[in-house]
């Protein structure tokens, strides 16, 4: 591994990072520096004093780690420089091990030299097998070998290199010349999976790499699971080569070493399929995507090809982006047309064996099946020769030579020379081509021509001439490095596919995922990773969908969580891989800069590789050639960006652990201490850097940092992401006060941000405060205990816990007041006073948040809007404006209101400007002004949306609905009103039931849809009774009686005033003036039909008297204008 340079006082940092600071002092008294650490053994810690044996056992796995990192001089900045030393690689690999039968036998009919040679002739014949298909033969077994596809050097694929190479064997093996006629059978094994490759060990032939997995094992024991010349390969192999081969199901086996029966298959022979085709069926392909420009360019050249002007169509692009896929669709579109097709698949293994496509394709049409016999092959030749109208005496021989087939004795054999032939076979194959555009136009596809032979690239640009006469569509695909010679021939299209942009990216995600199961998280990721390319998108979504299943199978129940970081899947391992193996000594430097992330700067970046500048911008080089990264600028302004995000995930996941550690220490360090701006804007990054090295004290400290910055920002969202990683790191620190405090206080903190995004009931803040609960039990601290108070009452007064809410709003006071505690003091008479005012006591409630009001300070106490959520000098004056309408004094009531709204403003905090403008809207309703509720309603609506508030978005919405229901907008508000409604009890909120209900019923009332109303209203008054809160509870028996009244009847008149009386009292009992007033007035127009004048006026002027304000509101007027009429 390459030079990083390395920062600091490290022996303190690794201390405080596992949390074990209170040792810093006798390791400095005892001189013990940051290179004699490593080595520090058990005895030593004892006599540093580290005397908890948990302590030492954390230490000592600690410096187990530090053993592995090498510490060295750095040749450009001084002693700080280090070499993470290289032991090995993270792979995916695929093993294959061979050996001969009955090798046993053999040595009792051989002498032991012959013996010595015919083993040595066969492992010398395995071994060449091996190296062809681009195998690493890692060691020779006795009587076999063992091989690795996929390391050292990766290539596209892998698995299916293994699957070959097993099946040549089996073959070659029996073509070995050898004593007595000898014919050699051999067993072979193959497992593809996940494995650390480290050291070389042993001597001679002895030596090997050391492979730590399962994987080595598991094709050692298929190996011996298969009957003589089979190939046994893995479920996870066969899932990766799909359909390429033919398989025989060997069935779940019980193996040595294994927990669980395993699946395994025999490969039979190769199959038909393509590359594309071999992992897919028609059932599985996703709706194809943004080429609708593509398939109607293939549409146009098919249509002039079938009025006889052949086409060639080349399609060019990178892996992955969907050249197969547009083919498919082509076929499928002209499903409806008769029309003959060929198709033709080039392959990275037979890139010199003549005409191989061509083969292929002739065999298929043949309907060769395995295991056939020459004789069986050459009738079936026949057959498909004089269908397609050759004179088979001639023609039979031809294709007999080019497929391999011995002919019978009644065919002349060839005489022609091998130049001669060839031609002739050419001559035959256009031929061919030819007849069979007699009986119907022909599609004619050559797929990933980029591994074409030089002799099918012949007969390629022979038909595109030939083509030029007949019906027929020519359709190439080749990755952008194949560089064709046919631009310039008549009728050639080249068309670029470029990757798909977004929307149609999040189309092809919906078709594996049509339930939606996946989070917007989880789906933001698979569309960064995967870079619009399709094969990656549908990869990476299966990928997903897969590890959701199985951490619902572990759970027992569906969740909706984000399922961990994206990883690479299988399927992709092996392409991606490769590019990074092809870089030789740049693939350090690739790594580096993988770990500090998908962009990265050449300052970071040199500074952390700081031995050779010149050889470090020649190694970036190197990666912008290989189209790895795309340069920005120039050094040392430059930065870089990995070409795709799923290059930079496989750059840091063949990293061993403890590689990826040291360099993400030294990033966090370097960061801190060369680019202290970046430090301070970003902790969020410093934080990831500390999580990866390990080092949880300051990855939680740092991601808190980000939380409060991001808190400050009103970005509650990311806050409470970054609480939530801080919380996740935790569990690295072990268990002691100073951990659970600092779990306490991110608990806390959690909680009272998760009310503002998920609302303040969600089970979510509940997890959080109750968790905090149990931690505050052992703090001593009151901050953290007032913390965890106030979060609590929160949760119970919205859950409508009233008893609860009260009994901890008192707690509050009382520690505020023990502390001397003016911002506590605040809170808790704020708390309260709430709590008081939804019980129905109004009087009391107000003076608590008066209290409050008088207390709070705009520059002093502005900080509690970040630390629990929302302002409270807000919060009071809009419940104290509340608390003022129901007691009679509405003028003050819209002032404080208005005054809210104004320090909201002010403030610029978007949940307290929210929470503003929602209790305006109810001063405003209660004083009869539709007018001016919808305007602020929207406002209040339109910044929750915009902040992610579903409490408050939800009650503005139900606000827009009832005033719209209010001004001839009946139906349409009813049902904004209502979707209001479910959004709010989504929240889990139980509070403020009874006074939503108590809205809705009013606009049903208003609608003349009394049956709803009355239907609402019983379900308010039933929560009143089962939860006791009794805000609304005046209001509701009143509005009762009103909906009962417009139904008309005497059965519903005295009812009626049943309810309005009901409703007096219960005003009168909370000193609810504005109550008592609707109620008074209610019951006297309803005695003024009944000619009770007197009885009516008696009871609504002395009640009307007591105002001293408020008469330009509609309920005073009303009652004014009834007095009038009762005189």
């Amino acid at each position: 591994m390459t030079e990083i340079a390395d920062t600091g006082n490290e022996v303190s940092e690794w201390l405080d990072g596992h949390g074990l600071p209170q040792y810093k002092p006798a390791f400095a008294q005892n001189a013990i520096t940051w290179k004699l650490v490593s080595e520090l053994t058990d005895q030593d810690l004892r006599e540093l004093g580290v005397s908890a044996l948990g302590h030492r056992k954390q230490l000592l796995r600690a410096i187990k780690v530090l053993r592995q990192d090498v510490l060295g001089a750095s040749s450009g900045i001084g002693p700080e420089a280090f070499v993470p030393q290289v032991r090995g690689e993270r792979r995916q690999i695929t093993v294959l091990t061979c050996d001969l039968v009955n090798s046993v036998s053999l040595s009792a009919r051989f002498d032991p030299e012959d013996l010595a040679e015919i083993i040595a002739d066969y492992q010398s014949c395995c071994e060449g097998v091996v190296r062809q298909y681009e195998g690493y033969v890692a060691r020779f077994t006795g009587d076999g070998l063992k091989a690795y596809f996929g390391y050292p050097q990766a290539s596209e694929y892998d698995p299916e290199r293994a699957v070959r190479a097993g099946l040549a064997i089996v073959s070659a093996a029996k073509c070995l010349e050898l004593p007595s006629s000898l014919v050699l059978s051999t067993r072979v094994g193959v497992a593809t999976g996940d494995v650390v490759v480290g050291d070389v060990i042993g001597v001679g032939e002895a030596q090997e790499r050391t492979v730590a997995g399962e994987t080595p094992n598991l094709a050692a024991r298929l190996q011996q699971l298969g009957e003589p010349d089979c190939v046994v390969i893995a479920d996870t192999t066969k899932r990766l080569i799909g359909r390429l081969f033919e398989y025989g199901d060997l069935g779940r086996n019980a193996l040595k070493g294994f927990a669980e029966p395993v699946q395994a298959w025999c490969v039979l022979t190769e199959g038909n399929a393509s590359h594309f085709e071999a992992v897919r069926t028609e059932l599985s392909l996703t709706p194809l995507m943004g080429r609708n420009e593509e398939l109607a360019l293939l549409r146009n050249h098919w249509l002039q090809a079938k009025a006889g002007a052949g086409q060639t169509i080349l399609l060019t692009g990178e892996a992955g982006v969907g050249k197969s896929r547009l083919i498919t669709a082509l076929r499928r579109m002209l499903a409806v047309d008769s029309f003959g097709s060929m198709h033709h698949h080039c392959s990275p293994y037979h890139q010199n064996s003549a005409l191989y496509p061509v083969i292929k394709q002739i065999e298929h049409d043949a309907q060769f099946s395995c295991g056939e016999t020459p004789e069986a092959r050459l009738d079936k030749l026949e057959k498909l020769l004089a269908e397609a109208g050759f004179d088979t005496s001639y023609a039979v021989p031809l294709f007999a030579s080019l497929l391999s087939i011995p002919t019978k004795s009644s065919y002349l054999p060839l005489s022609f020379s091998p130049r001669q032939q060839k031609r002739l076979i050419l001559n035959a194959l256009e031929t061919r081509l030819t007849k069979l555009t007699e009986q119907a136009p022909l599609l004619v596809t050559f797929e990933d021509v980029h591994w074409v032979d030089p002799s099918t690239r012949e007969f390629l640009d022979r038909l595109m001439k030939r083509a030029l006469e007949l019906p027929i569509l020519l359709v190439i695909t080749c990755r952008p490095e194949f560089k064709p010679t046919w631009e310039s021939y008549v009728r050639v299209t080249t068309r670029v596919l470029d990757r798909l942009p977004r929307r149609e990216s999040e189309q092809i995600v919906k078709a594996l995922d049509p339930t939606s199961s996946l989070p917007p998280k989880t789906l933001d990721q698979i569309l960064e990773y995967s870079d619009g390319l399709p094969l990656f998108l549908e990869e990476l979504t299966k990928a997903a969908l897969e590890a959701r299943h199985e951490e619902d199978q572990r759970r027992d129940i569906p969740t909706t969580a984000p399922v961990s970081n994206i990883r690479v899947p299988r399927t992709l391992h092996d392409s991606l891989l490769a590019r990074l193996d092809r870089l030789g000594a740049q693939k350090q430097v690739a790594q580096v800069g993988a770990v500090i992330g998908r962009s990265f700067t050449f300052k970071l970046l040199s500074a952390l590789l700081p031995q050779d500048k010149v050889g470090l911008e020649q190694a970036l080089q190197g990666l912008i050639k290989a189209n790895l990264i795309i340069e920005d600028g120039k050094p040392p302004e430059a930065s870089y960006t990995f070409t795709h995000a799923l290059l930079q995930e496989a750059a840091v996941a063949c990293l061993l652990h403890a590689d990826r550690r040291t360099i993400h220490r030294r990033i966090a360090q370097t960061l801190e201490k060369r680019f202290p701006e970046t430090a301070e804007a970003e902790p969020e990054l410093l934080a990831l850097h500390y999580a990866g090295a390990g080092l949880a004290e300051p990855a939680s400290r740092c991601w808190q940092t980000a939380a409060e910055k991001a808190l400050a920002r009103s970005a509650n969202v990311e806050a409470a992401n970054h609480f939530v990683r801080a919380l996740s790191v935790l569990d690295g620190l072990p268990p002691r006060q100073a951990r659970d405090e600092r779990e306490l206080e991110l608990q806390t903190r959690l909680g009272a941000t998760l009310t503002t995004i998920k609302g303040f009931a969600a089970p979510e803040v509940a997890a959080a405060y109750e968790r905090a609960r149990v931690l505050s039990q052992g703090s001593q601290a009151p901050g953290q205990r007032f913390s965890v108070m106030r979060g609590l009452w929160v949760y119970d007064l919205v859950r409508a816990d009233w008893q609860a809410a009260g009994d901890l709003a008192k707690e509050m006071l009382a520690l505020a007041l023990s502390q001397h505690d003016v911002g506590y003091e605040l809170e808790s008479h704020r708390a309260l006073g709430m709590t008081l005012l939804w019980c129905g006591k109004f009087g009391p409630a107000r003076e608590h948040l008066e209290d409050g009001r008088r207390l709070y300070d705009p520059e002093q106490h502005r900080i509690h809007a970040v630390r629990y959520g929302n302002d409270p000098g807000v919060a009071c004056m809009v419940h104290e404006a509340f608390a003022l309408w129901v007691l009679g004094y509405s003028d003050r009531a819209l002032a404080t209101s208005r005054g809210a709204v104004t320090l909201a403003r002010h403030l610029g905090h978007p949940f307290s400007l929210v929470q503003a403008l929602v209790y305006s809207t109810f001063i405003h309703q209660c004083s009869g002004e539709v007018h001016v509720i919808r305007k602020l309603a929207e406002e209040a609506r339109s910044l929750a949306v915009e902040h992610g508030f579903p409490f408050w978005r939800a009650e503005a919405s139900m606000m827009v609905g009832w005033a719209m229901a209010m001004q001839d907008e009946g139906k349409e508000g009813l049902v904004v009103l209502r979707e209001g409604m479910a959004d709010f009890l989504e929240t889990g909120a139980r509070m403020d039931r009874p006074r939503w209900l108590a809205t809705l019923a009013d606009a049903y009332r208003i609608n003349e849809q009394p049956l709803e109303g009355l239907k609402a209203v019983g379900e308010a008054l039933k929560i009143v009774d089962e939860t006791k809160e009794c805000f609304f509870q005046a209001r509701l028996c009143q509005l009762k009686g009103e909906l009962l009244l417009t139904q008309g009847g005497l059965e519903n008149t005295i009812p009626a005033e049943t309810l309005f009386r009901e409703a007096l009292e219960i005003a009168r009992n909370q000193r609810a003036k504005s109550w008592e007033l609707a109620a008074a007035t209610s019951l006297a127009r309803l005695w003024r039909t009944q000619s009770k004048w007197r009885e009516a006026r008696d009871l609504l002027a002395p009640v009307y008297d007591w105002f001293t304000e408020g008469f330009d509101t509609v309920a005073l007027k009303e009652a004014r204008e009834l007095l009038d009429n009762l005189r």
